[in-house]
């Protein structure tokens, strides 16, 4: 429920009167907007993937007074900046980068695309070591997802089933990776790593 705003008990186990008035007394408000897409199922499911993306990360204006005109603001200061050294594939998106100490950072990769959503539901591989422009992964440790624990660590119950369709679904990731720096991702999968770093710049 958006406007909750009951003047008595409704039985429910509240025992009281459930009233937001919000900030002017009419209730409360929220705001949002719908996205209608138009298209056949396999174009709209690339759409709506992408899209949802672009909406949940926006970019933020800020506005302010400048002291000199934008042209020389854009001829004096840099206004443009990607922390990528190159694009990640569509599929891909990174999802955490979280520095932990001067040289450590947390990293996770998301394959964002189910296995049947095409064109973008293939397997694909990510290079970490020359991933970033103003530094150089040196080392690589991959973590569960929470990133409480190295993923090495982490020992899965085994259960024994009737089907083992499932077989190998809990494969450790560190056997999916090519090299310690390259990393594959099927769909709809999340990997976690630590990364050590040295700064270029």
């Amino acid at each position: 429920m958006v406007h909750r705003r009951l003047f008595d008990d409704d039985g429910k186990g509240l025992d009281e009167a459930l009233n937001e008035p919000g900030q002017f007394g009419d209730g409360l408000i929220v705001r949002g907007s719908h996205y209608v897409i138009l298209d056949n199922f396999n174009n709209s499911t690339l759409c709506h993937r992408l899209l949802g993306e672009k909406l949940l990360l926006k970019s933020q204006p800020f506005i302010s007074t400048f002291p000199v005109s934008p042209s020389e603001w854009m001829a004096k200061f840099p206004t443009q900046y990607s922390g990528l050294a190159r694009d990640l594939p569509p599929n891909v998106h990174l999802l955490t980068l979280e520095r932990l100490d001067h040289t450590h950072h947390l990293l996770r990769l998301e394959h964002q695309f189910q296995s049947n959503e095409q064109p973008y539901n293939n397997t694909v591989t990510v290079q970490l070591a020359d991933l970033f422009t103003t530094m150089k992964v040196v080392d690589v440790v991959e973590l569960g997802l929470g990133a409480n624990a190295a993923l090495s660590d982490i020992h899965r119950l085994h259960w024994n089933t009737e089907s083992h369709g499932a077989k190998g679904r809990y494969q450790s990731a560190e056997a999916k990776m090519k090299s310690p720096f390259i990393v594959e991702l099927k769909p709809m999968e999340i990997h976690t790593f630590n990364i050590t770093v040295e700064y270029t710049i």
